[in-house]
């Protein structure tokens, strides 16, 4: 079995877990059909930013964790999560100026 599809099956297990931790239920996921997907947002993005991808889905969003969206829409989902990094990043170095400026 290649890293690809193995990754892919991890990618949906993480997925799962994710949704049964959140939901106490388990996910309408067509395992066959969903390892496809997992396999070409894996080849687009990498193991590790879709599955920072997938906390930051259901970290933001309160309901209706569909696997479909999550595939269709990754892209977005790891802009987003890189967007507010920086910019958590950008407000640390603006609290610690303003506490170092107020220090005089």
């Amino acid at each position: 079995m290649s890293d690809l599809i193995k990754k892919g099956h991890e990618l949906i297990n993480y997925y799962y877990s994710l949704y049964v931790s959140h939901y106490n239920t388990t996910p309408l996921i067509n395992k066959s059909t969903a390892k496809w997907a997992a396999r070409d947002i894996i080849d687009s993005f990498g193991f590790d930013e879709c599955v920072k991808a997938a906390d930051w889905y259901f970290a933001v969003k309160d309901s209706g964790h569909d696997w479909n969206w999550y595939c269709n829409n990754v892209e977005r989902l790891i802009v987003a999560r890189r967007d507010k990094e920086k910019d958590d990043e950008q407000r640390r170095i603006g609290r610690k100026k303003a506490k170092e400026w107020l220090r005089g």
